[in-house]
């Protein structure tokens, strides 16, 4: 009877090792900097969505977006030009507002953040553009770590919800953890 106490320190011991802290500076520095990476990255393919069609169409380079088009996703390479992130740019669901997305990918495909963003006019608490920001950030792949949200005008200064007209519309907020997850769900025929 002896490997009975073996087995569960062993158990104690992997119990122990989840338990670790984890060093949110270092990750949220970490995901910032592959954040600061994929916006530099190159836009290696464009598509758009039209209605009607389910799959997303591969836009020609340098190519104008067609006014039927609801939806255009630029996607970003890493250097062996695999996905490192995808921006979608959905059409305005009302005058002066204006929605997109952003997804980041580590090396593996895995998400590292979403970022949403919403601008729009008349919004009754900034003398120009008010811009509405989301973020998450996941740590490991699956598992939202961070967020946090802010609201600011057009030049980036912070400004007071309080007295701000929201649009009145339908958003969506979706998380893929994994690049591949995304294109299926968008239907994007990237390989």
């Amino acid at each position: 009877m002896r490997p009975l106490p073996l087995l569960a320190s062993c158990f104690v011991l992997s119990l122990h090792a989840q338990d670790a802290p984890i060093d949110t500076s270092a990750v949220i520095a970490r995901i910032e900097a592959r954040m600061a990476e994929v916006n530099q990255a190159p836009i290696i393919a464009e598509y758009i969505k039209v209605p009607g069609m389910e799959e997303a169409l591969l836009l020609e380079v340098g190519s104008q977006v067609p006014k039927h088009a609801e939806v255009r996703y630029e996607l970003y390479g890493n250097d062996d030009r695999s996905l490192a992130g995808l921006t979608e740019y959905l059409k305005s669901p009302a005058k002066g507002v204006e929605l997109s997305s952003s997804y980041y990918f580590d090396t593996d495909g895995n998400t590292v953040a979403v970022w949403w963003k919403m601008t729009w006019t008349f919004s009754g608490c900034a003398d120009s553009l008010a811009v509405e920001t989301s973020v998450s950030y996941l740590h490991p792949a699956t598992h939202v770590f961070y967020e946090y949200a802010n609201l600011t005008d057009g030049h980036g200064t912070d400004i007071d919800p309080e007295p701000c007209k929201f649009p009145d519309i339908e958003r969506e907020y979706a998380t893929f953890y994994h690049r591949d997850m995304l294109l299926l769900m968008r239907h994007i025929p990237f390989e």
